[in-house]
């Protein structure tokens, strides 16, 4: 069976209502892989749980904030620090084996 990727790219203007309509229409039964570049981990993982949407098939690789004592945030699959957006070798390798 042949993988599929898709890639999305949310308009800023309305990101967050974009990002909570597109995964509750897309991630029911899935893995999905978030790259975040403008909210750290924690706060997505809450306003998607705040908005029913599981968290626990998501791979989520935060670019803008540093790991978190205790590890992740409720719920949450996993998630990849980044040293930045700037780092596009580390994150052509965590997008790569998040794939796997």
């Amino acid at each position: 069976m042949m993988k599929k990727v898709v890639l999305y790219v949310l308009p800023p203007s309305d990101y967050s209502k974009s990002l909570i309509l597109l995964l509750k229409a897309t991630s029911i039964g899935k893995n999905v892989i978030y790259l975040t570049s403008n909210l750290p981990a924690a706060d997505l993982v809450k306003l998607l749980n705040d908005n029913g949407i599981p968290t626990n098939r998501l791979v989520l690789i935060d670019c803008i904030s540093k790991p978190q004592p205790g590890g992740k945030a409720g719920g949450m699959g996993v998630c990849i620090y980044l040293d930045g957006p700037q780092d596009l070798t580390s994150m052509g390798i965590a997008i790569s084996e998040s794939t796997k």
